[in-house]
């Protein structure tokens, strides 16, 4: 069901590592802080530069794919995912 503002949020794990999601079904990569990716253990600094739009605006981002999120026992390897700046927020899916 959704939270209290509508959203709908499920844990999982990223890279074996516990995460909280914040599900956004229009998005094509998963998004978080660099912060967030620090604390999961995604060495993002190796990906490719670029920069993501954001409900924030734009942001400095790596693209680079993670060795597995899994989420209510679904689970995919390779997923591509864009760890920016701290304004990019929580991971979403």
């Amino acid at each position: 069901p959704p939270d209290s503002q509508g959203q709908y949020r499920v844990r999982g794990t990223v890279n074996g590592r516990m995460a909280d999601f914040l599900v956004d079904t229009g998005a094509s990569i998963v998004v978080m802080s660099s912060v967030h990716a620090r604390s999961l253990g995604v060495s993002f600094e190796q990906g490719q530069k670029g920069s993501i739009q954001t409900a924030q605006g734009v942001v400095a981002a790596f693209f680079l794919p993670l060795d597995e999120v899994a989420v209510a026992g679904i689970s995919s390897r390779a997923v591509q995912a864009a760890p920016g700046g701290s304004s990019a927020g929580q991971s979403c899916t």
